[in-house]
């Protein structure tokens, strides 16, 4: 049995904690009180890439696309849908747009601002220890960017708490998802770099990321698919669940696995060594590191 670096053991550990706490905390709150409807009944957020039927549009912006380098949001309960649209439909703007079911104050509704390249947009909530409790209703946030600035993005960012979260067409450096619970689909998209932090839920990413990929996992399943192109590099490490990890059948990767409880499974023809698999040219760096769960590495 391979012991885990003291590092990798504290980089899951504050995974973990983080994961309670968002979960035990915000994310909680959202789903006891954000998730209501106008009668006090359960409304689920739609799922990842729908638009939620039955809502109303409270808040449309626009932001010049020139300004906007890098977007981060960061929505606690509802839906994210952040896609590529043709600049007609937005007359080459970013365009934000709030939708609601139930009833939401002004002063709840999103928050958003642009500054030196960066465009932020926030889930609106009253103020205090139990603001949360005064929220009435579910948002959605819908994020379009016009297609001639897609690729010009270098960061972005999606922190939630709970929630369906959908991303498409995008290309950028870095996308970022850091998520509590709910759901999260990604396709279509391109970045050098790829960062997933997971405390439960179901994510399923797919695209191409050239340089690496990260993903820190406390619980719940998640599915990364590489197309097109082996990264250079990738890090996994999950506390439980299920991770599996999809890689093109060209070049090749020399895998290293910490592991204490578990499985680790392989697809490819690759020679094992101890706890070192080795495949094709072996040039790209592959490391996991588990403590229990199943991970998995398959060929596309």
């Amino acid at each position: 049995m391979t012991k885990l670096t003291k590092e990798s053991r504290n980089k899951i550990v504050a995974i973990v904690a983080c994961g309670v706490l968002v979960i035990g905390g915000l994310g909680a709150c959202m789903t006891s009180w954000a998730h209501r409807g106008p009668w006090g009944l359960w409304a689920a957020p739609a799922p990842a890439g729908e638009t939620a039927a039955n809502t109303t549009e409270v808040s449309t912006r626009y932001v010049d696309a020139s300004e906007v380098r890098s977007l981060d949001i960061d929505w606690a309960a509802g839906s994210v849908i952040v896609r590529v649209a043709d600049d007609g439909e937005t007359d080459g703007q970013v365009k934000l747009v709030e939708r609601q079911t139930g009833a939401i104050a002004r002063s709840q509704q999103m928050q958003w601002s642009a500054s030196n390249g960066l465009l932020s947009v926030r889930y609106g909530m009253p103020r205090g220890f139990f603001g949360c409790m005064a929220v009435n209703g579910v948002r959605h946030l819908e994020v379009v960017i016009p297609r001639s600035a897609a690729g010009e993005l270098a960061t972005v960012k999606v922190n939630g708490a709970s929630g369906s979260y959908d991303l498409s067409g995008l290309s950028c450096e870095t996308l970022r998802l850091n998520v509590g619970s709910g759901g999260v689909k990604v396709a279509d998209v391109r970045a050098d770099v790829l960062d997933l932090g997971v405390a439960s839920g179901q994510v399923d990413v797919a695209g191409v990321f050239a340089q690496s990929v990260r993903a820190d996992v406390a619980s719940g399943r998640v599915s990364v698919a590489c197309e097109q192109a082996m990264p250079g590099s990738a890090r996994v490490s999950v506390a439980s669940g299920q991770v599996d990890l999809a890689l093109p059948d060209e070049g090749g990767f020399t895998a290293v696995v910490e592991k204490v409880s578990g499985s680790f499974s392989c697809a490819f023809d690759a020679r094992q060594d101890g706890n070192t698999y080795v495949y094709g040219d072996g040039k790209a760096r592959l490391d996991f590191s588990v403590i229990s769960g199943r991970v998995a590495l398959n060929a596309r």
